[in-house]
């Protein structure tokens, strides 16, 4: 038996964004040395010989009976955390550049623009939204690491027979 289209979604995020290679920013600024899943993030995921870090989490998914055409109308929401190695001094009245915002920056516009890429997962899903954006540092300083979280919210349709 296949797996599931909620599996074979998380599969594709993985591959999807363990495609991006780093170009000095022509494309993408950061590869990933890690695309890994989780239950949550946390910084046990922080592994100092990696450079970036990319995990994804489950959220919570809503599914809509169609009893018409037997299909499922479906909503997968999946945290994704993104992890860059930042070690300089941090003075904001001598700030490096790039400094943690711009990292993070970057980090962001790598992601976005990889699932800008094929933002139906090879015809998994029909589109997916990022409605959170989250660098503040209260949820994001972690020593060593300039840090960012995504919330996608993916919309997707599945036959009622489907695994």
């Amino acid at each position: 038996m296949s797996e599931s289209i909620h599996e074979q979604i998380v599969v594709a995020l993985q591959t999807l964004f363990g495609g991006i290679v780093e170009d000095g920013g022509a494309t993408y600024w950061y590869t990933p040395t890690r695309v890994v899943r989780a239950a949550a993030f946390h910084s046990g995921l922080l592994d100092d010989s990696l450079s970036t870090i990319y995990c994804l989490s489950p959220a919570d998914e809503d599914d809509e009976f169609r009893d018409s055409n037997r299909e499922i109308k479906a909503v997968m929401r999946v945290d994704l955390a993104l992890a860059t190695r930042f070690t300089e001094a941090e003075n904001p009245l001598e700030p490096t550049d790039p400094d943690r915002w711009k990292v993070q920056n970057r980090v962001i516009r790598d992601a976005k623009k990889r699932i800008r890429s094929d933002y139906r997962l090879g015809g998994l899903c029909l589109w997916i939204e990022i409605p959170t954006t989250e660098r503040g540092a209260e949820q994001t300083f972690e020593e060593g690491w300039a840090l960012a979280f995504l919330r996608l919210v993916i919309f997707y349709r599945y036959a009622d027979t489907a695994p």
